[in-house]
């Protein structure tokens, strides 16, 4: 049996080739690791202090539906709110709301689409 030193040099070229595609696939999932993660360390800090107030952004990403469904709930009294004077948002008492929530459904939901 000879050994043939051409088919051992295209398997160490692409045994090289290889490595160096995974290097190139490891610094970019480092990269990209180094933007993603104090992100979620923030959300995650956000989540564990459990805010007074919450948005009406929050409850509506609570509850699944859009922000106007829980603008139109507040105008009809389901949802109790705080406004300062002058301001223009609402604050959302977080113990009230979670001590009252009820399931806030978007009226599309109850309309028969034909």
């Amino acid at each position: 049996m000879k050994f043939n030193y051409q088919e051992t040099d295209d398997v160490t070229k692409g045994l090289t080739r290889t490595l160096v595609n995974f290097s190139k696939m490891q610094e970019q999932t480092i990269y990209i690791l180094q933007q993603i993660v104090p992100k979620l360390e923030s959300i995650y800090d956000h989540v564990q202090q459990k805010p007074e107030y919450l948005s009406v952004g929050e409850v509506a990403f609570i509850e699944g539906v859009c922000k106007k469904t829980i603008r139109n709930r507040i105008k009809e009294g389901a949802i109790p709110v705080f406004k300062n004077e002058g301001e223009r948002s609402y604050k959302i008492s977080a113990l009230q709301y979670y001590e009252t929530r009820t399931e806030v459904k978007s009226k599309c939901t109850y309309r028969n689409v034909s």
